[in-house]
């Protein structure tokens, strides 16, 4: 689940970086096949649930898998923020895959991140 806000105790504290946050969630979730869920949490606070992962076989290492995805999580995050020449067309495939339509409009996503149909992410509210 992506860090939209902070534990209500302090604990932690949310990602100040909301559109890497979610541009990176939502990359994940394309990368590994899955469709990511926009929800609320018990306060009526968005975020986003990235993924439930389920061991397939008995004998699959379940920390194995998660060490997998946490480390597919953190090596997109962290290249969030490095020029590289596709992503524009990825983001571009990823509207294409969650809008409902060809009218162009923007797709909201989550936490008041918005993202068009060139692909670009833009922060307005919900």
């Amino acid at each position: 689940m992506t860090a939209t806000a902070s534990e209500d105790d302090g604990a932690i504290s949310v990602c100040h970086d909301r559109r890497r946050l979610v541009g990176s969630a939502l990359r994940l979730c394309r990368q590994l096949g899955l469709t990511a869920q926009e929800t609320r949490d018990r306060l009526g606070r968005d975020y986003v649930k990235v993924c439930r992962i389920a061991r397939e076989r008995e004998d699959e290492d379940l920390r194995e898998v998660l060490v997998r995805t946490i480390e597919l999580f953190f090596e997109i995050y962290d290249g969030a923020g490095e020029p590289v020449g596709n992503r524009v067309d990825e983001m571009v495939d990823l509207y294409a895959a969650i809008s409902s339509g060809s009218d162009g409009e923007d797709v909201y996503l989550s936490d008041g991140l918005w993202l068009s149909s060139d692909g670009s992410l833009h922060e307005r509210g919900s």
